[in-house]
């Protein structure tokens, strides 16, 4: 008997039983997949640290070794741990932490952006008489903010001057008494150096490098009492005394004792010369360099001061890293979260540190590099160090900074203009008064639920109403308007709000005026225009040729070809940009290698702002045309052949049908290719910020990298989401055009 002739007592009866089946399965379900009422569930998230003895890949072995431990230590606890990276991991954490969907424990130094947002617990309470006995003077001031300590200090670190030894001995060069060197001495010595390796092509005395999240270099800049950020949190890079300090590195370019193209260098690269090459005699990175030319590299080096002038510190930069602890309204949650963090931390535990090449925060550690002569000398050195300006807008702050600081070093703008005009949009970042925009970003969250309850009920009202066939496209319909509908109306209006991380303001056209008058922003626009000129048709023109050499094939020969141009396209443009990034390397790359055989100057693709776009534009042009070839093998298919044997019978060559007869044909396919390249090529991301990550400067700047810049970097939402409408209005206004373009064509071939 069917559904629908049944009496209204057995419909009833069985769509209540439908329901029941239906909750049965949903508690089923749900039952399974959360953990046990009796076991607590602790989430940490960690980053790559180091080897331990016999492991050649995995660096998270000692901290889930230790969560073993702990485990065993408190029966019914499951400690999670989510892996990170360096490259993206901070900015993940961000995402996560304001989106609600944080860890219980997480890795880093003092959290200000969280601590403003009032999503970390103090540790006052936590903290024992023994515990802050045991910390280091200053380990626990690290993690001080308006007088409560927000995180367990784990390590201290810093930057240090590394100096080849064999190089300044070879060069007759003394090493500095107590490792101090004042600037006039320090030129003096570099010099030197200079002059015992002239004619050695790819060699110099010192190597610099100036990239976002990077420090390493700053006391160069600071040798004549210059700094970035003052003590009132004032911005001070546009000074006299820090001007004094980029003509200073200025003039050392000039004298050729660092790369004409250090402002487009990265640590990479001097890395790479310094540690591997052994091309430069002096160059700053940090502690982790001393195991790295210990063991892994070996090298007779020396740590030093930073030159400074008599009386005034050379102090590298510090850090004190740790974990803190997120707020959870579950307070045995909260304690165990507190006692995993105190345990990771303690003084046993940081004797492991010795295999990190950092230095412990307590007391109880012991002196663990009693017998490294290179540890002991940096450890005298950090005493001198400096703190970074202590902001949660101090990635904001970074990013500008150093923008203008390459296009400074680099000669693309005066030094004077390009800190003033980046001290603009600093002082504007730092003017902004802290706010919350958490409780705001709830309404998303509950957005979301609501779409739930409503599907739920949509289901449950459906088989009610023996309606249900119509159960099968609630999920597509509620996917479909969380997923798409409600991000793209709530872009729209982000793009009319003024918010900010910090400020959440009402709705308002700035963001669009603030857009155009973004200089990074009109360069990502130049940028782009020029890629999708020069890209697209290229690409397009690219597999026009290899289809039609293709198809004039036979047989297993055609198949071959066909395969080989497109399996390349298979790899995801992550991949094949790596393989860019080595190719253009400034030190190791093959273009460079290969110039070097012939007696040729290296050329900065990625590193010289003249030239770095095109490096990413000529990656672009030169990848696999797989995909477009298949599309016109396919057209190529469906060109009659009579047309070929009529043009044969009047004499036409092989040149002359193609370009009378397969070319014209293929108009409709070439369009339909153009205009999926032209929305392809204005949304370019992964090349650029795998390739350059938008410098040196600002030179290879596109607008999608701008977009994800201002969203997931600086948290301007309603910027982003203005600058995304923008994009969104281009790429419309381009496609009509073009369309419009192809239909004259096709009326005027009619």
């Amino acid at each position: 008997m069917s559904f629908f002739s049944l009496n209204a007592r057995d419909k009833i009866k069985t769509n209540r039983k439908l329901c029941t089946y239906f909750f049965a399965a949903l508690l089923f379900t749900t039952s399974f997949s959360a953990p046990s009422a009796a076991e607590m569930l602790i989430k940490i998230w960690d980053f790559p640290r180091w080897l331990e003895t016999g492991e050649t890949t995995d660096r998270f072995t000692w901290i889930s070794r230790k969560i073993a431990d702990f485990e065993k230590m408190h029966p019914g606890v499951r400690v999670e741990l989510t892996k990170l990276t360096w490259q993206r991991g901070h900015e993940k954490l961000k995402i996560a932490a304001i989106s609600g969907n944080n860890p219980d424990i997480a890795p880093g130094t003092v959290p200000l952006l969280f601590i403003r947002e009032n999503l970390i617990e103090p540790v006052d309470e936590y903290l024992t008489a023994e515990d802050r006995n045991d910390y280091l003077p200053g380990a626990l001031q690290a993690f001080k903010v308006k007088g409560k300590i927000y995180g367990w200090p784990w390590y201290m670190g810093g930057q240090l001057l590394y100096l080849n030894r064999d190089i300044f001995a070879s060069a007759s060069v003394e090493l500095p008494i107590e490792g101090r060197w004042t600037p006039d001495e320090f030129v003096g010595k570099m010099t030197q150096i200079k002059s015992y390796l002239a004619g050695k092509q790819g060699y110099f005395p010192l190597g610099v490098y100036f990239q976002k999240d990077e420090t390493a270099n700053f006391p160069f800049l600071m040798l004549y009492g210059g700094t970035i950020i003052n003590n009132e949190g004032l911005y001070t890079a546009d000074t006299p005394g820090f001007l004094r300090g980029i003509e200073w590195l200025k003039n050392l370019q000039q004298q050729q004792i660092i790369p004409a193209d250090s402002g487009g260098r990265t640590s990479n690269d001097i890395w790479t010369a310094f540690g591997t090459e052994h091309r430069i005699a002096a160059a700053a990175f940090g502690l982790w360099g001393i195991k790295a030319l210990t063991s892994k590299f070996p090298m007779n080096f020396e740590v030093v001061h930073f030159p400074a002038e008599p009386g005034r510190p050379s102090g590298s930069f510090l850090g004190t890293s740790g974990f803190y602890v997120f707020k959870t309204p579950d307070k045995k949650r909260l304690a165990m979260a507190m006692e995993l963090s105190r345990f990771l931390t303690s003084g046993e535990n940081q004797r492991d540190l010795a295999h990190y090449t950092q230095f412990p925060t307590r007391h109880s550690s012991g002196n663990i590099y009693a017998a490294d002569r290179h540890m002991s000398a940096a450890w005298k050195i950090l005493q001198e160090g400096q703190l970074v300006f202590a902001d949660s807008r101090w990635a904001q702050i970074d990013e500008e900074f150093e923008s203008a600081l390459q296009q400074a070093i680099l000669g693309k703008m005066p030094a004077n203009q390009a800190m003033s005009e980046a001290g603009q949009r600093i002082r504007r970042i730092i003017e902004t008064e802290p706010g919350s925009v958490s409780e705001d970003m709830k309404k998303s969250s509950w957005f979301a639920i609501s779409v739930a309850i409503l599907s739920v009920l949509a289901m449950v009202f459906a088989l009610l109403s023996r309606q249900a066939h119509l159960i099968m496209i609630v999920p597509a319909v509620s996917i479909t308007g969380l997923f798409l509908f409600y991000p793209l109306a709530d872009a729209v209006l982000l793009a009319f709000r003024d918010y900010r991380i910090g400020e959440v303001g009402g709705y308002t056209i700035e963001n669009f005026l603030r857009a155009f008058k973004d200089p990074k922003f009109i360069k990502a626009c130049y940028n782009t225009f020029i890629y999708s000129l020069v890209v697209v048709p290229a690409n397009v023109f690219t597999a026009l040729i290899v289809a039609s050499l293709i198809n004039g094939m036979k047989g297993r020969m055609k198949s071959f070809f066909r395969a080989a141009y497109y399996l390349p396209g298979v790899a995801s443009v992550v991949v094949l940009t790596m393989v860019w990034r080595w190719l253009l390397n400034s030190e190791v790359g093959l273009f460079n290698s290969t110039l070097h055989l012939f007696g040729m100057s290296p050329v900065g693709w990625l590193t010289d702002p003249d030239i770095a776009f095109f490096s990413v534009i000529l990656a672009s042009i030169l990848k696999s045309p797989g995909g477009a070839m298949l599309i016109y093998l396919a057209s190529m298919a469906n060109i009659p052949h009579s047309l070929y044997e009529s043009a044969e019978l009047e004499g036409a060559g092989s040149f002359s049908k193609w370009w009378h007869i397969t070319v014209p044909l293929l108009r409709g396919t070439t369009t339909f290719l153009m205009i999926t390249g032209a929305i392809a090529a204005l949304q370019v991301f992964a090349q650029v910020l795998m390739l350059t990550d938008g410098g040196p400067g600002i030179s290879t700047q596109v607008v999608v990298y701008r977009i994800y810049t201002s969203a997931f970097r600086d948290f301007d939402f309603g910027l982003s989401s203005a600058m995304a409408l923008i994009l969104f209005v281009m790429i419309l206004i381009i496609t009509l055009v073009q369309k419009r373009f192809a239909s004259k064509e096709v009326e005027y071939l009619a």
